[in-house]
């Protein structure tokens, strides 16, 4: 499988340049917006966001690659096994998203030192459950990107983006109007909440990547 990742690596390195280029450009938008409102909770909230579309965006490339060439129906007539093939691209998405959030705590960990900044309480909980909404996501996009294709997973992942945000607007609606107040999350811990978004973003991408593995067993390539 190590051979599968550095095949992927490699295969994308003429992207990683424009990769590296849109991610500083936005780490310097975000920056200087926080300079202006003085938060920088926001800048690595927006940051850690951008780590996860980063993700997809090189998952969704290599996959694009594969396609161009056929890479997956040869893979499976070697010893490699399907299981390899899989799990490659699911260790793609996570260390790229890994990457990316760990320069995002570089860069607003540098922030934080200035004085600006100081004393600011970083909101953990809506940063990680932010996040889970959109690896939730992508462990739909996965599935999908094997069994149809890259470009319908393209249309598909923004489609239930669309969807999880007209869910969480939906449910924030139905309880106004129901008189349903939210101050009952103010009550529970943040640990807690993070903890309950992190372990539905794992489960999600779990059952991922058994659902993609059946995928590909019964897809004929």
């Amino acid at each position: 499988m190590r051979g599968l990742s550095l095949k992927d690596l490699y295969a994308l390195r003429s992207f990683w340049k424009q990769f590296v280029f849109i991610y500083l450009f936005i780490a310097c938008a975000f920056s200087a917006s926080a300079m202006e409102s003085g938060s920088v909770s926001f800048v690595l909230t927006s940051m850690m966001i951008y780590s996860v579309v980063f993700g997809s965006t090189v998952l969704l490339s290599s996959m694009s690659m594969d396609e161009a060439v056929s890479f997956n129906r040869y893979a499976l007539t070697t010893p490699l096994g399907i299981k390899k093939i899989v799990k490659a691209k699911f260790v793609l998405l996570l260390l790229t998203i890994a990457v990316g959030v760990f320069v995002s705590l570089l860069i607003c960990g540098a922030l934080s030192l200035l004085p600006a900044f100081k004393g600011e309480m970083i909101e953990w909980s809506e940063i990680i459950t932010v996040m889970a909404l959109f690896l939730i996501g992508d462990s739909f996009m996965i599935a999908v990107m094997f069994k149809k294709g890259v470009e319908k997973a393209r249309y598909i992942y923004i489609i239930i983006m669309f969807a999880l945000a007209v869910f969480v607007f939906g449910c924030a609606k139905i309880c106004e109007m129901k008189g349903i107040s939210f101050r009952i999350l103010e009550q529970i811990p943040d640990i807690l909440i993070s903890f309950i978004a992190a372990a539905v973003a794992a489960l999600s991408m779990l059952m991922s990547y058994f659902v993609t593995l059946r995928i590909v067993r019964n897809k004929e390539w």
